[in-house]
């Protein structure tokens, strides 16, 4: 059975210089995956690795596929886009705060997100692009029949993203007011190796691929190694 589309749990900007940057509140769900979606912009300074932390005992990890991490710069010593999962849930009403390590920004956005009959734990695979022009892609290698797709793009634009053929968007896209920064999550209930968006003008813009496990999908394989009792699994 395919993965269904996220709940949007928290979304929204802010062109606040200070950092941290704190969300708005919601209820932490208490299984599925949870996944946060940041972009950043600043001046000067990209922090590299801004961390994430929430207020009712959460943890959060770079989201990842063991190899490839959902963290891309988007334009050189300005702005970067950043997927987190959290990997321990907290309970009850929850706010997010992104450090991005001492540096004062121009702008943020964020998107957290619930995909409720996926798999708490890392990305199948992810893939990353780069570019400059309107059309946003990350090119995934072909997907198992029961995961889900899921895309996450930002551009140095005043001018919102649509989200790609075959893929809904999360929410609304996000932009910070008069900042060039904006970013998209997008999905798909199956697999879709071509994660795509439309840029809003032609400008630099990352786009991060991510393959989702099904609940019940036994963590491990995309290394290679098959959990003890398992049988039949096809690695790739």
């Amino acid at each position: 059975m395919a993965i269904t589309l996220p709940t949007v749990l928290e979304q929204g900007s802010s062109t606040s210089v200070a950092t941290p940057q704190a969300t708005g509140a919601f209820t932490m769900p208490t299984s599925g995956l949870v996944l946060a979606v940041w972009t950043i912009k600043t001046a000067t300074t990209l922090p590299n690795n801004p961390t994430l932390s929430d207020n009712v005992g959460g943890t959060w990890a770079g989201y990842t596929d063991g190899t490839t991490a959902a963290n891309v710069v988007i334009q050189t010593n300005i702005a970067r886009i950043r997927v987190f999962r959290c990997t321990v849930k907290g309970s009850g009403s929850a706010t997010l705060t992104l450090d991005a390590l001492g540096n004062n920004q121009l702008g943020w956005t964020w998107h957290i997100l619930h995909y409720p009959d996926a798999a708490d734990q890392n990305a199948i695979q992810i893939a990353t692009g780069t570019g400059t022009s309107t059309a946003l892609l990350a090119t995934l290698a072909a997907e198992q029949s029961n995961s889900g797709t899921a895309g996450f793009g930002g551009n140095v634009s005043t001018a919102l993203s649509t989200a790609g053929t075959g893929f809904t968007i999360s929410g609304a896209a996000q932009q910070p007011t008069a900042i060039n920064l904006t970013s998209i999550a997008e999905a798909r209930t199956g697999t879709d190796t071509t994660v795509d968006a439309t840029g809003g003008s032609s400008v630099l813009w990352a786009m991060i691929g991510a393959e989702l496990a099904p609940a019940g999908y036994p963590a491990g394989l995309r290394t290679g190694k098959i959990p003890r009792g398992v049988k039949g699994v096809r690695l790739y």
